[in-house]
């Protein structure tokens, strides 16, 4: 494992060595006191990306569909056409925010809910697979 993170960070840090050498000591420490880690690519909305799969994975494996049905519906709610056209918004790129006008939306709602409908007939690898997918 070691071996993989020094080259991650090598090739992630090559021109930054204060950097490199923080961020090494960092990711060290962390294989130490975790028991998994998920590899997952920089794109500038990754940390964000992970931490939202991380807490879906969370809610299907402990059965928490409240939780995940309010989620599906603030999909609905939040990115409407009017409020992606206001100043809440303003932060995301024009392309992003016109597919979460159409496809992106209702996939995500009904994802979302299909999730659910496989905890509540206790089919739990199912609804994880349906996050995977």
């Amino acid at each position: 494992k070691l071996q993989i993170v020094e080259r991650m960070v090598e090739e992630t840090y090559y021109n930054n060595d204060k950097l490199k050498n923080n961020i090494a000591e960092e990711i060290c420490y962390f294989l130490q006191v975790s028991s998994h880690w998920r590899k997952i690519g920089g794109d500038g909305n990754c940390f964000y990306r992970s931490v939202m799969f991380r807490y879906m994975e969370y809610l299907i494996l402990e059965s928490k569909v409240i939780e995940l049905k309010e989620i599906a519906n603030s999909i609905l709610t939040w990115f409407t056409d009017e409020n992606l056209n206001n100043d809440r918004f303003k932060f995301m790129k024009y392309d992003i925010k016109q597919s979460y006008k159409g496809i992106k939306k209702v996939l995500a709602f009904t994802s979302i809910n299909m999730i659910c409908e496989q905890i509540e007939k206790k089919n739990h690898q199912k609804a994880y697979s349906l996050l995977l997918f």
